[in-house]
């Protein structure tokens, strides 16, 4: 008896790939042209945001008097957490070179990147901990700039 399918994708993961990077190409080539108004038009597009990009000092302080002490409380120590973790994993990667044989040396050395850019989502599914932990983790690697950053 041969599989008769009723139904069958006719996408594959090769043109699934293939359009993500095709879109993913288009956006950027409209942001670099066009800016933050770029930025703006694909927030309202695909998350239906029409306020500002980046948030004012004052707007960050609002939000967070909203905040309950005890959430407060519990993010410090899950951030604490993800930050010490990261910091022991670092000092357990260290810099080293060997020398192969005469004239030819081979070795390791980490630094950390310049920046890095954090998302964190929010909607339906929201998760802090994609900000703590993609935040926590890029300040112990030594990252200067931190796109997204939260305080602790």
């Amino acid at each position: 008896m041969s599989i008769n399918y009723l139904k069958k994708a006719a996408k594959t993961p090769e043109t699934e790939t293939s359009t993500a990077q095709q879109v993913v190409n288009e956006m950027l080539a409209n942001i670099e042209k066009n800016g933050e108004a770029a930025v703006k038009e694909y927030s309202f597009k695909l998350d239906k945001w029409a306020g500002e990009i980046v948030m004012s000092q004052e707007a960050i302080n609002a939000a967070l008097a909203d905040v309950p002490s005890g959430v407060k409380k519990d993010i410090d120590f899950a951030v604490k957490q993800v930050y010490d973790f990261a910091i022991a994993q670092k000092n357990s990667i260290q810099d080293f070179s060997t020398v192969l044989h005469p004239g030819v040396m081979a070795g390791q050395k980490v630094l950390p990147v310049n920046v890095v850019g954090c998302y964190a989502p929010s909607g339906r599914y929201a998760h802090i901990s994609s900000a703590y932990m993609t935040v926590a983790t890029a300040k112990a690697a030594g990252v200067k700039n931190i796109i997204g950053d939260i305080n602790y």
